[in-house]
C-alpha cells in the first residue's frame, strides 16, 4: 500500500526490492535503510542528498538508477569476445535472456541493482558462454542464503576440465535461487511474454 501510494506505476517493481532487501521492513539490519544501500551506491545517494531512510526518496533514487543501468538491455551490444565467443558487437536482449530463466523485467532490474550493471551482464552472458569473473562469482555467493551458497560452492569444488559448463550450471542455479527467494517473499512474476523488455 505504501509503495503504491509512492509510485503506483512501479509499485510491483519496488515491492521486489523491499521484500528482498528488508523483508518488508522487518529486517533489523535495514532499519533506517529499507533498500540496504551499501558502498558506492550509498555514497552516490548521499552525495545527491537522498535521505536513504525516506521511502519516497529512496524509491525515486532506485528507479532512476536501475533505469539508467538497464537502459540498453533491450538491445545490448556485446562489448567483448569473452561475453560471447567471437560475437563482439552482436546485439542481445538481456530481458529476454533473463526470461528464459523465469525472471521478469522487474527482477532483472533488481538483480542489476544487487550485482551492479557489470555483474548482471557478466552473469547473464555467462549463462550462454560459461565465461565469468571471479569477482562476480563472489558477489553471487554473498547474495544467497547459506544453504544455497553451499550448493553453489559444491559446483565450484567439482574437479572438472569443463569449466565453462561448470560456470553455466553455477549461473543457472544462482538465478533459480533468486527466483525462489523472491517468490517466498510474495513476489509474483509476470508471464514470460510480458518480460521481454523494450526495443
Amino acid at each position: 500500500q505504501q509503495l503504491h501510494g509512492i509510485n503506483p506505476e512501479r509499485a510491483q517493481e519496488l515491492s521486489v526490492v523491499m521484500g528482498m532487501e528488508s523483508s518488508w521492513g522487518t529486517d533489523v539490519n535495514a532499519k533506517g535503510n529499507p533498500f540496504q544501500l551499501k558502498g558506492s551506491m550509498k555514497e552516490m545517494a548521499q552525495k545527491k542528498g537522498v535521505d536513504i531512510g525516506n521511502m519516497k526518496a529512496v524509491s525515486e533514487f532506485y528507479t532512476t538508477q536501475v533505469d539508467s543501468m538497464t537502459e540498453d538491455f533491450g538491445k545490448y551490444k556485446l562489448e567483448g569476445d569473452v561475453q560471447f565467443l567471437a560475437q563482439k558487437g552482436k546485439t542481445v536482449n538481456v530481458f529476454q535472456m533473463m526470461s528464459e530463466h523465469g525472471l521478469d523485467e522487474n527482477m532483472t532490474k533488481y538483480l542489476t541493482w544487487q550485482q551492479g550493471r557489470g555483474g548482471m551482464l557478466d552473469i547473464i552472458t555467462a549463462s550462454k558462454s560459461g565465461k565469468i569473473g571471479r569477482g562476480t562469482i563472489n558477489n553471487m555467493l554473498s547474495n544467497v542464503h547459506n544453504w544455497q551458497e553451499k550448493k553453489m560452492q559444491d559446483i565450484l569444488d567439482e574437479d572438472t576440465k569443463n569449466k565453462t559448463g561448470q560456470n553455466r550450471r553455477l549461473v543457472s542455479m544462482f538465478l533459480k535461487f533468486q527466483k525462489q527467494n523472491a517468490e517466498k517473499k510474495g513476489y509474483k512474476f509476470k508471464p514470460n511474454h510480458e518480460a521481454h523488455g523494450r526495443d
